[in-house]
């Protein structure tokens, strides 16, 4: 069942992203833009992210004390052909946050036209070009380098997850060819038998059995989870940005800075009516895209 909802979302994600590609190749509309290539570039990516995902089939699952990840089609292969397999995966997941931040970026800049940023028109293709390899070495080069500094399987982590994933799931981490995939636990503690036998649950390094958190992981998780926002926070400022632009335009058509001493032009004077509404429609698109 769930190889044969991969491979439909599979075909469904390909065939519409086809198609988009095949409109942006045929199509010339010169009020576009640039931006054609940020949605070819999306749509790519959303191709290969789909491909990768049927030849992995991937999966997660959580627990109290961390999550792990690993692929289906991979469990019988060597533990580095697992691993890279999985890191390859993430590396295209996390591409569409940056994208999807990027648009944000780009429609903002665009319908705002803010000073600060006047120099990414002096020569856009470049500059643009520069500024999306800058956020991007950053962005998912920060999401690897935590997967190498704490997602990779070592031993602590798959004796954590070794009993859940042959409870839950019949997969043995401890078989002959060491199935690769990408774990993290937060925390370890002891639990004792009956016969006051220390088991292994995580990892036996507290002897009163009591839970401890391990500062590597957390700082790894942390880390994750400030790069995941930080494109959030992108996102929804340059929102709130854009959503006061529009609301802008309903105001006086221009409007005297007593500081600046230079007339202000809303949003609604600079572009034809017809152009206002596309942006107001590409605007839509990436809230539902969201």
């Amino acid at each position: 069942y769930l190889q044969g909802y991969s491979f439909a979302t599979t075909v469904i994600s390909c065939i519409s992203n086809f198609i988009l590609i095949y409109v942006l190749a045929v199509t010339h509309l010169p009020h576009v833009g640039p931006y054609r290539y940020l949605l070819l570039t999306f749509a790519i990516v959303d191709v290969l992210i789909s491909l990768v995902h049927f030849g992995l089939v991937p999966a997660i699952h959580m627990t109290e004390f961390g999550y792990i990840y690993f692929g289906y089609r991979f469990l019988h292969a060597e533990t580095g052909i697992g691993v890279w397999a999985s890191l390859v995966w993430v590396l295209l997941f996390y591409q569409t946050f940056v994208l999807l931040a990027f648009h944000y970026v780009y429609r903002f800049v665009m319908m705002c036209s803010p000073t600060w940023l006047s120099w990414m028109k002096v020569r856009p293709w470049r500059n643009w070009l520069i500024v999306t390899i800058i956020a991007d070495f950053i962005f998912v080069g920060g999401i690897m380098l935590a997967c190498f500094l704490g997602l990779i399987p070592i031993e602590v982590s798959r004796k954590a997850f070794a009993p859940v994933l042959m409870d839950v799931y019949h997969i043995d981490l401890f078989a002959q060819n060491k199935p690769g995939y990408l774990g993290i636990a937060y925390w370890v503690r002891n639990r004792s038998s009956k016969n006051n036998i220390t088991t292994l649950w995580t990892m036996v390094i507290n002897k009163d059995g009591l839970k401890e958190w391990i500062p590597r992981t957390v700082l790894v998780i942390l880390w994750v989870i400030l790069l995941f926002f930080t494109t959030a926070a992108i996102i929804v400022w340059c929102m709130l940005q854009i959503i006061w632009s529009f609301k802008k335009s309903w105001e006086k058509p221009e409007v005297f800075d007593e500081i600046t001493h230079y007339v202000k032009v809303p949003f609604s004077t600079t572009i034809s009516p017809a152009s206002k509404k596309q942006q107001r429609q590409l605007f839509t698109t990436l809230l539902w895209q969201v």
